[in-house]
């Protein structure tokens, strides 16, 4: 099933972005382990999952203008190559799967009071199904997004997050307005179990 996300172009690229003037020397050094439930929404909302995400470093300003660029000049295609050539941040895996690696992940300066904002972007693996079927659509939605917005006062009960599994950045030529298609629903992210 296919939705549209629909935001603003000028704050579309803080989906993979954050302010330039934002420095990232403040992020702590050790890697960390984020361990939490996700659940499908709408169809999908009987499926229940455990999800990990390991952050081994975060991107840097410099890999942030190559996403930029790629994605001004060849649109969510560009981005998804410019991604498939950048080494691994960490890794992300569902419950009983291998996982994939994260290519882009960035702190956020915080939305509010204790809360850690990350987000992550990434080429999404193609399963050998749809190379069998180059024509199929979902090859078309070759990107992976995670938001990940953690509460210091209350991790478990109170974080929150949401994964895109399968989407594709396009911009409306007369809104000029970024639309993230799914083709897939999102999955909430809840219950965060293990952080550290």
């Amino acid at each position: 099933m296919k939705n549209m996300i629909p935001c603003c172009a000028a704050v579309a690229v803080l989906l993979f972005a954050c302010c330039l003037s934002f420095s990232q020397g403040n992020i702590p050094a050790q890697p960390k382990v984020i361990e939490c439930s996700t659940q499908g929404t709408s169809t999908q909302s009987d499926k229940l999952q455990s999800i990990t995400i390991r952050i081994n470093g975060y991107s840097t300003d410099e890999e942030r203008t190559s996403l930029i660029k790629a994605y001004d000049e060849k649109g969510s295609e560009g981005l998804y190559s410019a991604l498939k050539k950048m080494p691994s941040k960490g890794r992300v895996s569902l419950s009983g799967t291998t996982g994939f690696d994260l290519k882009f992940v960035r702190l956020l300066p915080e939305s509010s009071k204790g809360i850690l904002k990350i987000r992550l972007v990434t080429d999404r693996p193609i399963a050998a199904a749809e190379h069998l079927k180059a024509s199929t659509r979902t090859m078309d939605y070759n990107l992976a997004a995670i938001e990940v917005n953690l509460d210091s006062a209350n991790v478990q009960d109170k974080s929150t997050g949401i994964l895109l599994p399968a989407c594709e950045f396009v911009i409306d030529k007369t809104t000029r307005e970024l639309n993230i298609k799914t083709y897939q629903n999102p999955w909430k992210l809840f219950n965060f179990f293990g952080v550290k």
